[in-house]
C-alpha cells in the first residue's frame, strides 16, 4: 500500500519468496528490510508472512531497544544486480566507464532510502503528473490544463462508468470463486476497498469475519491474508456519508473490541477508522486503549487511528479532548489509566501528535528531545514531530525556536536515526537559518546525514514550487551548491541522493550525468534513481525518453526497471501505456509482471484495464501475477491522487515498529 512504484529491492524475494506480494503489495524498504547481518539490535524485522498472527515484539509494557546508537553501515559493499545481458546501446552523451563505482553502505534502517520508500508517495505524485499536461511521443501537448474529479478533460482516464461497468464486477466475480487463492481473494478485497462505496460493506463484514458466501450461498473459506484486507479495504472505502461512516465505525470498533480475532484484523479496523477519518469514533476507540493487551500492536494501530482521523489539522469535539490527552500522554507516559506505558507505545503517542499538528502540541516535544529520561525511539517521532508543527506556527521568532531545538537536538543525540528525521525536519520549518544549516549538513555532516540534508532541500524546493512561493534566487543558491557538492560525491549511494535531489529542484544541467549513468553499465540502484530524478525534471528531450526506454527494457534489473517505468511516468508521455503493455506481454517474471501491473495502475490510464481483467481472469497465470492485476485495477480506479495508506506511512517512524503495522505500509 504504500507505495510509489516501489522502492524495494529484490532481495527481499531471496527471503520470503511470493509472500512480499500478499495483498499485491511489496515490503516498502532497501531489501524488504535490513538484510541480516547488517542490523542493530534494535532494528525491527521486516514484516512476517501475513497469514501467522506476528510475534510479540517485546511483551506488554516494556519492550526495549537495546544500542539504538549501533553502528549501522555494513563492511560489504555493492547493490548490482545479476547480469545477465550486455551492455545497452550508446545514446546521448557516451556511456561512462565499466569499472563497478565505490559505495560505503548499502542497507541499514539509518540509509535516506527507507525514508524516501516511507515518504515518496505524496512527493512524486505520478497521477498527479499524469492527469496534468499529456504530451505525445513528438513533445506535443496533447491535453492541456486541470482536470475534474471525473477526468473530463483527459480522454485516457478512467470513468467511474466503466469502474461500475467492468472493474467492481471483475473483483466480485473472483470473489465469488471457492477455490481461489488467498492471495488473489486479498488483493480483490484492497481493490474494492479503492473504488467500492457503502454497498459493499456487507461484504467487507462477511470477509473480514470470514463469513464470506457466493450467489449459491456456499462458504468461501478466506485465508488470513484475505479476511486482513477486508480490514483495511473498510478504511479505504471513499466519499462514505453518514450512514456509510456509522456502519463502518460499528463494525471496525466491534472488531478491535474482539478478542477472537487476530491483532492483524484489530489493529487494521483502527487504522480504517482513522482513515475514514471518522471523528466520531475517537472517544470509543481511545477508551479500547484501557484494555490490557499482551503486545504491542492493537494499541498502537489504535494510535496511529486517532493520529489518522485529526491528520488535515482540523480537531473539535471528541477528537480535541482526546488529543489534549495524548499530549500529556506523551511527557508522563502515562495513558488512559495505563502507568509507564512502553517506550513504543509512547513513540505511537508521538506519531499521533505529529499526524495531529497542532501548535499546543510543539511544547511537548521539545521536553521529550530535551530530557534524559526519555529513550531515543521516542525521542525520533519528537523530531519528526516537530517538523509537521513547527511550520504552522505564525510567528516567526517561534519557528526560530524549532530551528535551534533541531540543531540542538542534531549536535547532542549521537542516534543516526534521529539526527537524520531531525534534519528532514529542517527542511519542513523551512526558514532561511534551516536552509543554511541543510547546505552545511549537506557538505559537512555525517556520511549518513548528507544524502538526508540534500533530500532535506530537494522536497523544500519541490513543495515551494507547488505553492509557487519558491524564492527565484533562493532556488538559484540551493541549486548551485547542491550541484557542486553532488560532483564531489563518489559513493553510489550518496551520489544517487544527490542526484535524486538534483532532480527534486529540476536542475537541468544534471540531465546530461544523469542520461550518461542510466546507460551505463553500472550500479542498478544508482541508474534506477537517476531514472526517477529523469523524470522529476519533467523535460521530453528525446535523449532522456531514450535513456529510460532502455533501463525498462533492461533485464539486468528488476528494480532498475520499475525506477524506469517511475520515470516515464512523470514525462506524461502518451505512448507509454502501450509501452508498457508491449512489455507486459514479453516479461517472464511474476516480478517484472507484478512491477509492470502496479506501474500501469498507478498512470490510471483506462487502456489498462482490460488486458488486467484477462489477467485476473485466467488460472494459468501465477497466482502472484493475478493478484497484483486486481490491485492494479483498483489503482486505476482510485480517483484520488494519492493512495489513502500513503497517509499512514509519511512521517512514519519506522523505527519504532509494531509488526501488524509496519506489514500494513508494503500493501500498494
Amino acid at each position: 500500500m504504500r507505495h510509489l512504484l516501489f522502492f524495494v529491492l529484490g532481495a527481499a524475494l531471496l527471503w520470503i519468496g511470493e509472500s512480499v506480494y500478499a495483498h499485491g503489495g511489496q515490503f516498502r524498504g532497501p531489501n524488504g528490510g535490513v538484510p541480516p547481518g547488517l542490523r542493530t539490535p534494535g532494528d525491527p524485522d521486516p514484516p512476517p508472512p501475513p497469514p501467522t498472527d506476528p510475534a510479540d515484539p517485546g511483551g506488554e509494557t516494556t519492550p526495549t531497544e537495546p544500542d539504538p546508537n549501533g553502528d549501522n553501515r555494513p563492511t560489504s559493499g555493492g547493490n548490482d544486480t545479476g547480469s545477465q545481458a550486455g551492455p545497452p546501446p550508446k545514446i546521448g552523451p557516451k556511456n561512462g566507464g565499466r569499472k563497478r563505482a565505490r559505495t560505503k553502505q548499502t542497507a541499514s534502517f539509518d540509509n535516506w532510502q527507507f525514508w524516501w520508500a516511507y515518504n515518496s508517495d505524496d512527493i512524486i505524485n505520478i497521477k498527479d503528473h499524469m492527469r496534468g499536461q499529456l504530451v505525445t511521443s513528438g513533445g506535443g501537448i496533447r491535453v492541456s490544463g486541470g482536470f475534474d474529479k471525473m477526468n473530463r478533460n483527459n480522454p485516457q482516464r478512467i470513468t467511474r462508468e466503466k469502474v461500475q461497468r467492468v472493474i467492481l464486477p471483475a473483483l466480485e466475480e473472483r470473489l465469488q470463486i471457492p477455490w481461489e487463492n488467498e492471495d488473489v481473494h486479498g488483493g480483490c478485497l484492497v481493490a474494492i476497498g479503492k473504488i467500492g462505496d457503502a454497498s459493499h460493506i456487507p461484504l467487507l463484514e462477511a470477509a473480514l469475519h470470514n463469513k464470506l458466501k457466493n450467489d449459491r450461498g456456499k462458504h468461501i473459506k478466506l485465508g488470513g491474508q484475505a479476511t486482513e484486507s477486508a480490514a483495511i479495504a473498510l478504511g479505504l472505502l471513499p466519499e462514505l456519508d453518514e450512514a456509510g461512516l456509522r456502519a463502518v465505525r460499528r463494525v471496525c470498533i466491534e472488531a478491535v473490541a474482539d478478542e477472537s480475532l487476530r491483532t492483524r484484523e484489530r489493529a487494521w479496523c483502527a487504522v480504517a477508522l482513522g482513515l475514514q477519518r471518522d471523528t466520531a469514533a475517537a472517544r470509543p476507540l481511545f477508551e479500547l486503549l484501557r484494555k490490557d493487551y499482551s503486545n504491542v500492536n492493537v494499541p498502537a494501530g489504535i494510535l496511529a487511528g486517532l493520529g489518522l482521523m485529526g491528520d488535515d489539522g482540523k480537531l473539535s469535539g471528541d477528537l480535541l479532548e482526546v488529543h489534549m490527552e495524548l499530549r500529556r500522554a506523551f511527557v508522563t507516559r502515562e495513558l488512559a489509566g495505563h502507568k509507564q506505558i512502553s517506550e513504543r507505545l509512547q513513540a505511537f503517542v508521538g506519531y499521533a501528535l505529529a499526524k495531529h499538528a497542532q501548535e499546543d502540541s510543539i511544547e511537548a516535544l521539545y521536553t521529550v528531545l530535551k530530557r534524559r529520561r526519555f529513550g531515543m525511539i521516542a525521542k525520533r517521532s519528537a523530531a519528526i514531530g516537530v517538523g509537521t508543527i513547527a511550520p504552522k506556527l505564525t510567528d516567526p521568532a517561534d519557528k526560530e525556536k524549532a530551528v535551534r531545538a533541531l540543531q540542538r537536538f542534531i549536535d547532542r543525540s549521537g542516534d543516526p536515526s534521529a539526527v537524520n528525521f531531525a534534519t528532514i525536519s529542517l527542511s519542513k520549518v523551512g526558514t532561511r537559518s534551516a536552509i543554511r544549516l541543510l547546505l552545511k549538513y549537506a557538505e559537512r555532516g555525517s556520511y549518513g546525514q548528507r544524502p538526508f540534508a540534500a533530500l532535506g532541500l530537494g522536497t523544500y524546493v519541490r513543495y515551494q514550487d507547488r505553492a509557487n512561493t519558491m524564492n527565484p534566487e533562493q532556488r538559484k543558491d540551493i541549486t548551485a551548491k547542491l550541484a557542486a557538492i553532488s560532483g564531489k560525491r563518489k559513493d553510489t549511494d550518496t551520489r544517487a541522493a544527490f542526484l535524486l535531489a538534483r532532480g527534486l529542484v529540476k536542475d537541468k544541467s544534471a540531465i546530461p550525468e544523469l542520461v550518461q549513468i542510466v546507460v551505463s553499465r553500472g550500479d542498478a540502484m544508482l541508474r534506477g534513481f537517476c531514472c526517477v530524478s529523469l523524470g522529476l525534471m519533467e523535460d521530453n528531450r528525446p535523449e532522456i525518453k531514450d535513456a529510460l526506454l532502455i533501463a525498462l527494457r533492461e533485464r539486468r534489473s528488476e528494480d532498475l526497471r520499475r525506477d524506469a517505468a517511475t520515470g516515464l511516468g512523470m514525462l506524461r508521455d502518451a505512448n507509454f501505456v502501450k509501452v508498457l503493455l508491449e512489455e507486459l506481454d514479453k516479461a517472464k517474471s511474476m516480478t517484472v509482471q507484478g512491477q509492470i501491473i502496479t506501474a500501469l495502475g498507478k498512470l490510471g490510464d483506462r487502456r489498462g484495464v482490460t488486458p488486467l481483467v484477462e489477467i485476473l481472469r485466467t488460472r494459468s497465470r501465477p497466482t502472484v501475477t493475478r493478484a497484483m492485476s486486481a490491485v492494479g485495477l483498483g489503482i486505476i480506479g482510485d480517483e484520488r491522487d494519492l493512495p489513502e495508506l500513503g497517509r499512514v506511512a509519511r512521517d512514519y517512524n519506522y523505527r519504532a515498529s509494531a509488526p501488524d503495522l509496519d506489514a500494513l505500509l508494503y500493501i500498494l
